[in-house]
């Protein structure tokens, strides 16, 4: 039996305080465990924790293969396709960096 895909959310967040460059280039850093070499490919799932500026804790597991980050051409959004239950962790970590 082939294994059912998980549906992607595209969510598109505007930024006031960060270039959509710089954002795109943290939260890729977030869903990954080394951003550069093979390792980073070797990562299946990672266990997340962001705490947010109440001191709430927001955790997921995420996927790193399953996540697209990309700055809008404009400079001032950021772009992110990724399953729904990864997005709680992906908006608080957004939320801290803008």
């Amino acid at each position: 039996r082939p294994e059912r895909s998980r549906s992607v959310t595209v969510k598109v967040y505007p930024l006031t305080n960060i270039e959509a460059s710089s954002a795109s280039r943290a939260v890729r850093d977030l869903v990954s465990s080394s951003p550069q070499g093979r390792q980073a490919r070797r990562v299946r799932e990672l266990r997340l924790s962001v705490t947010g500026p109440d001191g709430s804790v927001t955790t997921a597991t995420v996927d790193p293969a399953e996540i697209s980050v990309t700055p809008d051409p404009g400079g001032t959004s950021l772009i992110v396709a990724a399953p729904s239950e990864s997005l709680p962790i992906i908006d608080r970590f957004v939320a801290v960096l803008d």
